[in-house]
């Protein structure tokens, strides 16, 4: 069984127990009682979130807060001023629950040196702006017109020397949500642990405030499998798109999978940190956008591990346990690319061996998948799993594009051809069982450029076959029954092997299958509407569904869609 690894992002609060009658300036809330004061704890929603010292692992046992009252627009707030409240502070995870009035959940700010000459707390000479002073403690101003929180974590030790280097943008720009960060790092600094929080405004004295903590990172991996009939892949080659320039790897030329996209820069980077302005969805307002100055593109290169096939090294059977391009399915690290709508297309050569004869066959084939489901997010993990299938013996299929996130997965499977038939239905892990689930829209987008037609060019089938019939149901012998089966019930086509098994495939009810333009955000992969073309139906329970294009030379492509019980 497939292990996910998920980091998921970390859940921090600020908890008060100030009194919501209590009025006053910060003076009156210093003389006030200890309870008043503000301090950082946890409130943990959702169990698949990480809190208390799990979260203080991730985020390297600190983070660094700005915190600021009466916030209003885009206007800048000096440093010191009376509403910079937190101008960078330092928040050290220390445990101890209430061992001071500062800390009700352990974490601690107060009487850390917020300067750049100690030598325990130095690498403040890496965070602009900075006080230079003692960290005091902080009070509730229930007088204040709201309050406004965003927080950064590195490794404390890439601050220190200078890897990571974080300036606040604290100075006047035309809308509160540009208020973010400027992060300038070295080429090895951990990515790995740079997170932002989502930016929260509240009332004073609102309990708890929440800070949803993001890696800055998105990450990738992938995955092979196949289904084909009495052959075993014992290897496989990946070109350019000119279809002739093998993707190669240092002197070795080995092999590999490649493409060209947005990914770590090999020197220095420096990324701009702003917030999504709910413009697009409301459901993403104040999650922070990482956007990264200079060209990153570069081939990133994955696949090393598929040079192990052999006839004695065979690939994976089944999208729940793949082979994977690296040891035990780790990803590999790339900057988010939100917006993109650039396809990826790869072709693809692998040999198919008998282990019977010894026979073998080189086989190419085209791999395309439509550039909407490119779109890689901050602390998102994707999975893309190849599915080689009998469909003439050329096609390479996407059978699983998942994302991973502290919310939960979304898969894409694609089949890929000429052009590519790319399924999806949100929320389902089709990485683990192998099937959608009843109940819930199936969306099929065709890589064709065309709006599909339903009932001239999409078309819905369900297919059923007796136990031991040859084939089984594949794309190849559900082409096979359409093009040269006897007529059954219902306008079904059935097809009898030797042993009088038969399968049978059968048109779908009128209007079982629709058209649409667009997928909503509610159903999207990325939680933003997708303007894209393709046809949907709500499948039944334990039911195998065939979709067919027609392409516009009248060739047929076939799409096999599993449901579970």
């Amino acid at each position: 069984m497939k292990k996910y690894v998920l980091l998921a992002s970390a859940i921090l609060a600020f908890a008060s127990c100030a009194n919501d009658s209590f009025t006053g300036s910060e003076e009156d809330a210093r003389l006030a009682q200890g309870e008043k004061a503000i301090s950082f704890g946890f409130d943990v929603p959702n169990a698949t979130r990480a809190g208390g010292a799990t979260a203080a692992t991730a985020l390297d046992n600190q983070f660094i807060v700005w915190g600021e009252k009466n916030e209003s627009g885009g206007a800048a707030v000096a440093v010191p001023s009376t509403n910079s409240v937190f101008p960078n502070y330092q928040v050290n995870w220390v445990n101890l629950p209430h061992s001071t009035t500062s800390n009700t959940n352990g974490w601690e700010y107060v009487g850390y040196t917020h300067s750049n000459t100690s030598s325990t707390d130095d690498y403040q000479t890496n965070i602009s702006p900075s006080l230079g002073v003692a960290q005091s403690i902080k009070y509730w101003d229930m007088n204040a017109t709201n309050y406004v929180f965003t927080a950064v974590s590195a490794l404390k030790n890439d601050i220190k020397t200078g890897k990571v280097q974080i300036t606040k943008t604290n100075t006047a720009v035309s809308t509160k949500y540009l208020k973010g960060y400027q992060i300038v790092t070295t080429a090895d600094a951990d990515f790995e642990h740079l997170y932002f929080s989502d930016r929260i405004e509240m009332a004073p004295g609102t309990n708890p405030v929440t800070l949803n903590f993001r890696n800055v990172l998105a990450h990738i991996r992938v995955g092979i499998y196949e289904t084909i009939p009495g052959y075993d892949v014992t290897a496989i080659k990946f070109y350019q798109t000119d279809g002739s320039t093998e993707f190669t790897t240092g002197s070795s030329a080995e092999s590999i999978f490649g493409a060209t996209v947005d990914n770590l820069k090999p020197g220095a980077n420096t990324l701009t940190i702003t917030y999504n302005d709910g413009s697009v969805n409301s459901t993403l307002e104040n999650r922070p956008v990482v956007a990264t100055s200079g060209a990153r593109a570069t081939t990133i290169t994955l696949g090393q591990n598929f040079n192990t096939l052999s006839t004695s090294t065979i690939m994976a059977v089944t999208s729940a346990e793949p082979t994977w391009d690296n040891t035990s399915g780790a990803y590999t690290s790339v900057f988010p690319r939100e917006g993109v709508t650039t396809d990826l297309t790869l072709k693809v050569k692998y040999t198919l061996y008998n282990q019977n004869s010894g026979e073998t066959m080189d086989i190419t084939g085209t791999a395309v998948v439509p550039g909407e489901y490119l779109q890689w997010k901050p602390n998102f993990k994707y999975t893309y799993i190849f599915k080689l299938t009998d469909d003439d013996l050329t096609p390479i299929t996407f059978d699983a594009v998942q994302i991973e996130t502290e919310t939960g997965s979304i898969d894409f499977i694609t089949t890929v051809d000429v052009p590519s038939i790319t399924t999806y239905q949100n929320g389902t892990q089709v990485t683990s069982s192998n099937e959608y689930v009843a109940s819930k829209p199936v969306y099929v987008v065709v890589n064709d450029g065309v709006a599909l037609t339903v009932g001239t060019d999409a078309k819905l089938y369900t297919a059923t076959v007796d136990p031991g019939f040859v084939e089984g149901i594949t794309e190849a012998s559900v082409a096979n029954a359409l093009a040269n089966g006897e007529d059954g019930t219902g306008g079904s086509k059935v097809l009898t092997d030797a042993s009088s098994n038969k399968l049978t495939v059968t048109p779908t009810a009128s209007g079982t299958l629709t058209a649409f333009t667009s997928i909503a955000k509610e159903d999207s992969p990325t939680g933003e509407t997708l303007t894209i073309n393709g046809a949907k139906f709500t499948p039944t329970a334990g039911t195998i569904y065939v979709f067919e294009y027609k392409d516009s030379s009248d060739n047929l492509h076939y799409k096999v869609i599993k449901i579970a019980s």
